[in-house]
């Protein structure tokens, strides 16, 4: 029973019987399963070119007739009784690109020893590698993949669930953890001629789900109170113990955490941006699916966890996809009054990415389509004194689950607005709260640091517009990047660097919001946008 999947025209033999997802997955092409593979979303479709299964219940609910006619399933519950030909689309698989910064080391800093080395950033989404020249800091070559975890559920809550549902899970997270890191190395060694026994060191950082994984240890504590992991210091193996065929002696270090859910991408975040130095307040925001906030005064640091949830990757919003070939990424009025939108590679519009979705809630709320409380107007309430052209573009939806035309095919819903609602009120209510318990306001801040792949691509002004970053003058809002990889990559040719990881990570206090009895009002008072503001 062979299974066919395109464009890449691999091919699995399959026994009998097995879901698409899995027959995928033996031939090194994870799916995408935000919803933890429970047929809730749409974003592991795929499309059946020959011998399309039944449809399922989820199908059914999930996917229009026209869609399913066409051999559209949903790749978690698709199982295939016979041979098969079936297309991937390109969004489900592919990941956005990360830096490791520039070169790092600074004068009268310890070099570390001689030889190549590979920092790696152990993403949920998107893991990133490079092979750096430990005694220059120059890096020689660098990628990034899907982490082939998503097969597995799209967010970290999920992963926890599937380890918690299955006796192997933690064991198949972690060979697709590792898988992901080996295939990465051996790209970077092939692109650059290195020789694998010139590799003499690995450094590595990631949340703690990421970091238990990757070093086999379970995450399964991580899901059940009191949502502590085996571990929080610094771990070293030998690279061979984490599947990594490189020098006989080589080692592999993971930064340390601070907590259950901060990090040892956050503790590098922070040696990165030098927040450990802070003379006046500054904030690190690393916007994802969880996002991290740490404050950091001359009096010390404290940090807390936001559960935003996968919707700035897509997920959970109707037309939702990642930043990849076709996603709505930019939107915005032209001094016409018109409506400019562009999309990630140039091309036809075929869904709306994270950024996408704020630029787009930002401009309606410009527009008095959306109120300051989030409800979007139907077409029998368009504001006074709003172009036809943009009236003509708002359609009414069932429930008041209204809708407003980005373009002739992309549209954001009233559905989509009230999710960036929930997430950016979560993320500014960990962010009140830890200014809050220092005594200081928004005003306060020298510098707010936005971090992660999502900041590196969002306008400062549209994300102070919907309330997604604490209202201060956009010159000391400073887009940061990949942070988490900067500091690996320090780490990795720095030994005063690695240790100065160990102390950040000990000094830093988590603040757990769950317990927090402020939380709840400062969570609902986040929730309405801003009013009155003009995008600049």
């Amino acid at each position: 029973m062979r299974v066919t999947f395109l464009p890449d025209g691999r091919t699995f033999a399959a026994a009998g019987p097995m879901l698409v997802s899995e027959a995928a997955a033996h031939c090194d092409l994870p799916l995408e399963h935000p919803c933890g593979t429970r047929g809730r979303c749409t974003k592991c479709r795929i499309r059946f070119l020959e011998g399309a299964p039944p449809e399922t219940p989820a199908d059914v609910e999930r996917l229009s007739g026209t869609l399913r006619a066409d051999g559209w399933r949903l790749s978690c519950r698709a199982v295939v009784e016979g041979a098969a030909v079936v297309e991937i689309p390109a969004a489900s698989r592919a990941a956005a690109s990360k830096s490791f910064g520039p070169a790092v080391l600074r004068r009268g800093s310890r070099a570390a020893s001689a030889g190549v080395g590979i920092a790696v950033d152990l993403g949920s989404t998107t893991v990133a590698a490079a092979l750096v020249d430990r005694a220059t800091t120059r890096v020689l070559a660098h990628a990034s993949a899907l982490n082939r975890q998503v097969a597995h559920g799209g967010d970290v809550i999920s992963r926890i669930r599937f380890a918690m549902d299955h006796d192997d899970g933690d064991a198949r997270l972690t060979r697709a953890l590792r898988d992901t890191v080996a295939e990465l190395v051996d790209g970077l060694l092939g692109e650059s001629g290195v020789p694998t026994r010139d590799v003499v060191a690995v450094t590595a950082c990631g949340n703690g789900a990421m970091t238990h994984s990757f070093v086999g240890e379970s995450i399964r504590s991580l899901g059940e109170a009191p949502y502590h992991g085996s571990f929080t210091e610094p771990a070293e193996v030998p690279a061979a113990d984490v599947g990594l065929t490189l020098h006989p002696d080589a080692r592999a270090r993971v930064f340390p955490q601070v907590a259950s859910h901060i990090g040892g991408d956050t503790v590098a975040a922070v040696l990165a941006t030098r927040m450990h130095r802070a003379r006046r307040p500054e904030l690190l925001v690393d916007l994802g699916t969880n996002t991290e906030i740490v404050l950091a005064t001359p009096d010390g640091m404290e940090a807390a966890s936001a559960a935003a949830g996968p919707a700035f990757e897509g997920a959970e919003i109707t037309q939702g996809m990642r930043a990849t070939r076709g996603a709505v990424d930019r939107v915005s009025l032209a001094l016409d009054g018109g409506l400019l939108v562009h999309t990630v590679g140039g091309v036809d519009p075929e869904g709306i990415c994270g950024t996408g979705l704020v630029d787009a809630t930002a401009t309606l709320l410009e527009l008095g389509v959306v109120e300051p409380g989030g409800r979007m107007r139907p077409p029998g309430e368009a504001p006074v004194g709003l172009a036809r052209a943009h009236a003509s573009r708002m359609e009414a939806g069932e429930r008041g689950n209204h809708r407003f035309l980005i373009t002739d095919t992309v549209a954001l819903h009233a559905l989509d607005v009230r999710q960036l609602q929930l997430v950016k009120g979560s993320i500014m209510a960990a962010m009140h709260l830890l200014l809050a318990r220092a005594g200081l306001g928004a005003a306060d801040l020298r510098a707010v640091h936005v971090a992660g792949a999502f900041g590196t691509h969002l306008r400062k002004s549209t994300a102070l517009r919907v309330g997604l970053l604490p209202p201060i003058d956009p010159e000391r809002i400073r887009m940061v990047g990949d942070a988490a990889a900067a500091g690996a990559r320090m780490a990795l040719c720095d030994e005063e660097a690695w240790t100065l990881a160990g102390r950040t990570a000990s000094g830093i206090r988590h603040v757990e919001l769950a317990t927090d009895p402020g939380y709840t009002d400062a969570f609902a008072s986040a929730i309405p946008f801003p009013g009155g503001e003009e995008i600049p």
